[in-house]
């Protein structure tokens, strides 16, 4: 099978956000569900990708193999002194039951999110898994991680599906720090009166957004509209910006 760009658009897709359904890959790679679903099944009939369905009634639940990753990301070769040749390949993402419904949830948010700013692409976001592939696993487990990252517009992005402690909520705002807007998705009334309590006694230092995930498409989602926000409240300055103060010598720039 000869792999075309938009299976390679797929395949990155399905590692970045790790699972995906029909759906979502047709949107954020953006090809027709026709489409989407014939390339769908000649990927999982060459190994490219697999699938998990509780039921034959019940959606499918997509991810790339170890064949997948190892067309994205060609195995490195290394020969040990004895003369031993080792292919190391990257890990697949796995479809964890326990997990599904976060994984899944993140990229529908992602999918109204870029709904909303046509101006970015899925490659403006960073997600967790991403984002592990550059720390090491002290730091992963030492400190916090949003679900998405959007450098861009300086924002991080929680999806919840679950009650917090207070106690944990608070670190991982704080672990998100003052200089990115924070996106709070979340699903539960608990949570959400939670956050507010939260919101208000840090909102001196941080800007927090709530949204609760059955209002998500009424939300404002305009992300330059938050990068604004927090350029006016805080005082954020982009490195492009810093560059062209520093090239005009108009200040300096500690």
């Amino acid at each position: 099978m000869r792999l075309l760009q938009l299976d390679l658009e797929v395949l990155k897709a399905l590692d970045k956000l790790r699972v995906l359904d029909i759906n979502l890959i047709s949107s954020l790679v953006g090809i027709n569900e026709g489409t989407c679903k014939n390339r769908m099944r000649k990927l999982v009939t060459e190994g490219y990708v697999k699938y998990y369905q509780e039921s034959k009634t019940t959606k499918r639940y997509y991810t790339v193999t170890k064949k997948g990753m190892a067309y994205l990301y060609p195995p490195r070769i290394t020969i040990s002194k004895s003369g031993k040749i080792y292919k190391k390949v990257k890990k697949a993402p796995t479809i964890n039951k326990r997990t599904l419904d976060h994984e899944i949830k993140v990229a529908e948010v992602l999918n109204h999110i870029l709904r909303f700013n046509d101006n970015l692409s899925i490659d403006d976001f960073k997600t967790e898994r991403d984002m592990q592939r550059k720390m090491e696993y002290m730091q992963i487990r030492n400190q916090h991680i949003c679900d998405l990252l959007c450098e861009k517009y300086k924002i991080k992005i929680e999806v919840e599906l679950s009650v917090k402690q207070k106690n944990k909520l608070s670190r991982n705002i704080i672990f998100n720090t003052s200089n990115y807007v924070q996106i709070w998705f979340v699903n539960s009334d608990m949570l959400y009166k939670r956050l507010l309590d939260e919101k208000k006694y840090l909102e001196e230092k941080y800007l927090i957004k709530i949204i609760k995930l059955n209002n998500i498409c009424d939300a404002d989602l305009d992300l330059s509209s938050y990068y604004k926000e927090i350029n006016e409240k805080f005082g954020v300055i982009s490195t492009e910006k810093k560059e062209m103060y520093q090239q005009m010598n108009i200040f300096e720039i500690k």
